[in-house]
């Protein structure tokens, strides 16, 4: 028996399901549909598995980007050049990278943003900067 292609099996399909005759059973159409939801099923283990390796690489530059930050203010050119120093030269990480990790940690609320006046080639311009947030001296004891 020849092998039956994908594209037979859905022209089987239509033609199974328009009332016409085929001949390609309902068995191999089951069959066929299993293997089809099995390799979707791979496919989606497989981009999870992606994603995750993804997001922990993303995660180790967050946590890169934190550690270069200190309690001064510090414009995304400065820290930017403080983590590519620390790592290798064959690297993909960009400025604009570490730019978004830089936002990642202003929203969560760990490092704190300013506006501050800097000297570029003898004139000043307002940049923005960061630095590590403080941390709450505070801490109520009833929060737990």
């Amino acid at each position: 028996m020849e092998k039956i292609t994908k594209k037979q099996m859905f022209e089987g399909m239509i033609a199974y399901f328009k009332g016409e005759d085929t001949a390609i059973s309902e068995a191999q159409f089951a069959e066929f549909c299993q293997k089809q939801i099995a390799d979707l099923d791979k496919k989606a283990a497989k981009s999870k598995e992606r994603a995750a390796a993804k997001k922990a690489e993303g995660d180790a530059l967050t946590d890169l980007v934190y550690s270069v930050m200190t309690d001064e203010f510090q414009t995304g050119a400065e820290i930017a050049t403080a983590v590519l120093a620390q790592l290798s030269e064959d690297t993909d990480v960009t400025a604009s990278k570490i730019t978004a990790r830089i936002t990642k940690l202003v929203n969560a609320e760990a490092v704190v943003k300013e506006q501050v006046s800097v000297e570029v080639e003898g004139k000043k311009t307002k940049k923005m900067a960061y630095k590590l947030a403080p941390a709450d001296v505070e801490v109520d004891a009833d929060e737990e």
